[in-house]
Parts: structure tokens; sequence; C-alpha cells
């Protein structure tokens, strides 16, 4: 059983607002990750875990963290 929830994106609006969600996590294909960045903060999310290749444009109040799963998984191993 997952620690954290995990919700179809058909239901991600009604999820995000009733649970007051302010922090997402990206995980997407790269063609798909404006369009969801869009949806997540039109929603209300306020900061987002990116783990896409793509430099999102959002809202000066929203914060984007950009993961490099590359570098992640390298530090990893060597470390």
């Amino acid at each position: 059983k997952a620690s954290v929830p995990l919700f179809p994106t058909l239901d991600l609006e009604r999820k995000v607002r009733s649970l007051k969600i302010e922090y997402a996590v990206l995980a997407v294909p790269d063609e798909k990750a404006q369009f969801m960045a869009d949806r997540l903060v039109s929603y209300g999310v306020k900061g987002i875990v990116n783990y896409t290749n793509v430099v999102l444009t959002v809202p000066k109040d929203v914060r984007v963290e950009h993961v490099n799963t590359v570098v992640v998984l390298t530090g990893m191993v060597a470390g």
C-alpha cells in the first residue's frame, strides 16, 4: 500500500481542490508537461516538483523545482 496517495487524472481537479493540495509531483511525458502544469496551477497548486525535461512556464507565485533524474541516479550510484 502506498503511503502517498495517487489519483487518476480524471479526478485531479476534484481531489486537488477538496484536499487543498498545494504541491504536486509532475512525472509525465515531456509533450504533456506544460499542459499538466497549467492544469495543476489552475486548480490552486503552488509548488511543482518537475521530473520532466521541460522548463515550465508558471505564474510568479508558483514554485517549480526541476529534478534531473540522470543527475539524481548518478549521485545515488556514486554515493
